[in-house]
């Protein structure tokens, strides 16, 4: 009953605003003592008159600028568990009516759409108070910049939207305001005589910079809109690898079946080109991070390969592998340790949800860098022993908990807050991860870390150098899927 009013609001509150406080911007000129109404001056401010329309303002101020915001956090309050569900708020009737103003956030943030209310309140009727009875627009423009400031901390301290590139065009948008605002501030003071500049080729060139950044919003903002259809483009005509080899992808009953699934990533990591149709790698296929992924391969001898399960398609697997002389126990005790793991541009925060005698039940939730979504997600980890010493490590998504639902969701909610503490966003979706699996002769492994664990694997062989240069028995090779 409330949506077709809340939305008249939404749409016409910034006239209200406006509106409402503008009744009491008054402003003498000269040496008359008469105050001029700053919005038609042909109105004086000290008539009876307009005295009952300032009390009458006063009603208006209370139904509008405050009524509005209050109308919008009453509403989100009341509904503030059922939007908090992440899992199931998309679907939940109950707040259907409410969608456009917590649709674009993240959970936690349900409150933000009244944040910015009273933000556009403190940027139109609050401006319209500032430096009214002196006509200046010094004091209108410094306000103006506290606001902005203020609103670029929140947007880059916060990061409230659910998508990242939403938040990345927030804090470009809030930054070139700010940047805008401050070099009003300067020509304003320059007008006024406060300050005198004398480079003309200087004022021009930072007058081209600022319409240039302005200008670039609209650029930023058509980019981060247009990310999704150019994402399915690079799907659609991406290179398709053909082939028809023995051994091809999981099939349903490998899925569904861990000791299927674990043989089947034994067969992955222990085939060769012809078995499975594995490709190299070259250094105009990586699609970022080349010399970093040149320069790790060249420091660990690794190999990367990858191909098509199906046979026709994109490539959807891959591998590296590369060998390390340290002693296998210290390398899965390393690998296998549970603890946050940080990196530029990503972080994430792992614990473990259950365990058994060769299995883990793991919790991570992971920030990504833009414009990569943010994921949370819970995979089983198993661990097998094979004759001749080697060692699988290999992991995949889990459908089943083996707790209740009301206790994961606790842990869960433990774990995502201290990943947001640590820099990390919460995934609008429980990632179904197609394969997380491991390697050969040695130990076969994959948490998410790919050539990250090789970077780690390297630090331990650093750690523990020379204490098993010169034992051959030693010599591991690793294999990440």
């Amino acid at each position: 009953m409330l949506t077709p009013i809340i939305i008249i609001l939404t749409l016409v509150a910034i006239t209200l605003y406006k509106g409402c406080v503008l009744e009491f911007v008054c402003r003498k000129y000269g040496d008359d003592p008469t105050r001029y109404l700053n919005a038609d001056r042909s109105i004086d401010c000290d008539t009876s008159k307009h005295r009952s329309f300032e009390k009458l303002s006063y009603f208006f101020i209370a139904l509008y600028p405050i009524g509005i915001p209050a109308t919008y956090f009453f509403e989100l309050w009341r509904h503030r568990e059922a939007i908090q569900d992440a899992d199931k708020r998309d679907s939940n009737p109950d707040i259907k009516h409410l969608l456009f103003l917590w649709r674009d956030y993240r959970p936690d943030y349900w409150w933000f759409e009244v944040y910015k209310c009273f933000r556009r309140l403190s940027l139109t009727a609050g401006l319209g108070l500032i430096g009214s009875s002196s006509g200046s627009g010094a004091e209108q423009l410094v306000y103006a910049l506290l606001v902005s400031v203020i609103g670029l901390f929140v947007v880059t301290h916060l990061k409230p939207y659910s998508e990242a590139h939403e938040n990345a065009i927030a804090q470009y948008s809030a930054g070139a305001i700010f940047l805008t605002l401050l070099a009003a501030i300067m020509v304003t003071l320059e007008y006024e005589g406060l300050v005198l500049s004398t480079n003309k080729d200087r004022d021009t060139v930072f007058g081209i910079l600022l319409v240039m950044v302005d200008a670039s919003i609209f650029i930023v903002v058509a980019l981060g809109t247009l990310h999704a259809p150019l994402m399915w483009l690079e799907r659609k005509f991406a290179f398709k690898h053909i082939h028809n080899a023995r051994l091809k992808g999981m099939g349903p009953e490998v899925a569904y079946s861990v000791d299927l699934f674990i043989e089947y990533c034994k067969k992955l990591a222990r085939s060769d080109a012809e078995e499975a149709a594995w490709l190299s790698l070259k250094k105009r296929d990586y699609s970022v991070g080349r010399d970093e992924v040149e320069q790790w391969l060249q420091e660990t001898g690794g190999k990367l390969e990858w191909r098509c399960p199906t046979g026709d398609g994109p490539i959807e697997e891959g591998r590296v592998k590369f060998t390390v002389d340290l002693d296998l126990e210290l390398i899965l005790l390393y690998i296998t340790s549970i603890k946050d793991t940080h990196k530029k541009g990503a972080g994430s925060f792992i614990y473990v949800i259950d365990k058994g005698k060769d299995w883990r039940q793991i919790y991570r939730a992971v920030r990504l860098p833009w414009p990569m979504k943010q994921r949370d997600f819970v995979y089983t980890e198993h661990t097998r022993r094979e004759e001749g010493g080697d060692v699988l490590v290999c992991s995949r998504s889990s459908p089943e908990i083996n707790q209740s639902t009301d206790e994961l969701s606790v842990k869960a909610g433990r774990a995502l807050k201290r990943a947001m503490q640590e820099g990390g966003e919460k995934g609008r979706e429980l990632a179904v991860s197609p394969l997380f699996a491991g390697i050969y002769k040695g130990v076969s492994v994959n948490n998410g870390l790919n050539i990250e664990m090789g970077r780690m694997v390297k630090k331990v062989v650093k750690k523990n150098s020379g204490t098993s240069d010169d034992d051959d028995d030693d010599q591991n090779d690793i294999i990440v899927l």
